[in-house]
């Protein structure tokens, strides 16, 4: 989707949406999707705006992964305050739940990052931020 980068943790937010498009799901607009649909919308027009990447200052990368998806944010602090530049994120695979631990899906989420902003990444120090331990 064209709205995932605008949107932290849209893959988790957008489950019971994608839910409904599986081959063999019966469309059921339940609580669930009207929520997911109505926070999806909001996010879409609220803070926080992205900001314009300043490549002279570094980026933050942070991930997270889990049995749900796996997600990203790059940003830059600007005037000292942490701006978002780019978001992405997507659902893990069945083959990813069935088999990964959380340390593998962590790290499967680093690796997703950095290939979803290789383009702003590539030859620039940067940090990482991960809630493993």
């Amino acid at each position: 989707s064209y709205y995932r980068r605008f949107v932290e943790n849209f893959a988790k937010i957008a489950k019971p949406l994608n839910d409904l498009s599986k081959k063999e799901a019966e469309f059921v607009w339940s609580p669930q999707c009207e929520e997911a649909f109505q926070t999806l919308k909001t996010r879409l027009v609220t803070p926080p705006v992205l900001a314009y990447p300043d490549f002279s200052k570094p980026f933050i990368l942070a991930t997270d992964g889990s049995k749900e998806g796996l997600g990203c944010v790059l940003s830059q602090v600007i005037d000292g305050v942490e701006h978002p530049v780019a978001y992405a994120s997507r659902r893990t695979s069945h083959a990813e739940e069935r088999s990964y631990c959380a340390t593998d899906l962590e790290l499967a989420a680093l690796v997703y990052g950095i290939d979803q902003f290789r383009h702003y990444l590539w030859g620039v120090e940067f940090t990482v931020i991960t809630d493993h331990s």
